[in-house]
């Protein structure tokens, strides 16, 4: 099944006319699906059979609660592509802007395609900033957990995922502030509010 379409009371689910008796039998049926790569679980109640221009379609009560599953100590959202953050990273002669692939309260993923750091697991690249809009910038060591590389049109990216290291709580409640500022703001796109 896919999402046609969902208000504040209902869904409304593009259906299989063959898989109808399966669908509409149990009390509550299991979805499992995905948004920005992260698992999202939910049980569609009171499902009943209707039709949108000839086909058919299921009509479910809107959801109680979602389980969202993530292999994650910390829930990670991919970093603004019109407004592109950027970590300092202080390195002989200045500071690098390296540019963000995502964020975490746990850490961030930097898009290093000009190979200008090091990939060495564990290295640790001491007091790096990254001004967060509307928040302030905030100040962590970064620590290299992984690194990754993937071709992207004509030539390879580079990937590499970083712990944040002595990171204040003052530091952490703000990217958790930023990260659900990046939350409400795609929310309110996705609802066609923004």
């Amino acid at each position: 099944m896919r999402l046609l379409e969902a208000d504040d009371t209902a869904l409304l689910l593009q259906g299989a006319p063959d898989k109808a008796a399966a669908l509409l039998a149990p009390d509550e049926v299991i979805c499992d699906t995905t948004l920005d790569n992260i698992r999202i679980l939910f049980g569609a109640a009171g499902l009943h059979e209707v039709r949108v221009d000839g086909a058919a379609a299921f009509r479910a009560a809107l959801p109680q609660s979602l389980i969202r599953l993530q292999r994650r100590a910390y829930y990670r959202m991919p970093a603004p592509s019109a407004k592109p953050l950027h970590a300092l990273i202080p390195r002989a002669g200045g500071k690098l802007a390296v540019l963000l692939h995502d964020i975490s309260c746990g850490g961030i993923a930097l898009r290093d395609d000009a190979r200008a750091l090091g990939s060495a697991i564990g290295q640790v690249y001491p007091d790096c900033e990254i001004a967060l809009p509307e928040i302030g910038t905030v100040t962590a060591s970064l620590q290299v957990r992984n690194c990754s590389e993937a071709p992207d049109q004509d030539r390879a990216t580079r990937r590499l995922g970083c712990e944040f290291l002595d990171m204040s709580r003052a530091a952490m409640a703000a990217v958790q502030r930023y990260i659900l500022n990046l939350e409400r703001t795609r929310n309110a796109r996705l609802a066609g509010l923004a």
